[in-house]
């Protein structure tokens, strides 16, 4: 599903659900600064994320939890200034491959440390 060059600002925490068969969600290039922590929920077969290009400054810590088929996820130039390594760990992330921080703020913490999540 794009939804992406919308200037999407919020989106409601329900919007998502029924869609239990979606595998790609693209919401790259809007304005969200914030996301409900269930958001996610029921989308157990997601495989790619893409939240590129957004305000986010922070994400909740369970905004992933359900998601274990993802494989991609990309949160590149967004405000995000801390994302611990630890974040992406115990929470069901077990596929995840790829992750593009790219130029967020947190993306200048040591790289190095995030490997070590990624299977």
């Amino acid at each position: 599903m794009s939804l992406e060059n919308n200037s999407i600002a919020s989106l409601d925490e329900d919007i998502f659900d029924g869609l239990t068969n979606l595998r790609k969600l693209l919401l790259q290039g809007n304005q969200l600064a914030s996301l409900d922590e269930d958001i996610f929920d029921g989308l157990s077969k997601l495989w790619r994320l893409n939240l590129r290009r957004n305000r986010l400054a922070s994400l909740p810590a369970n905004l992933f939890d359900g998601l274990s088929r993802l494989h991609k996820l990309e949160l590149q130039r967004n405000q995000l200034s801390v994302l611990a390594p630890s974040y992406f760990q115990n929470n069901g992330l077990n596929e995840l491959t790829e992750l593009g921080l790219g130029t967020t703020e947190a993306a200048a913490t040591e790289l190095a440390s995030y490997k070590s999540v990624l299977p």
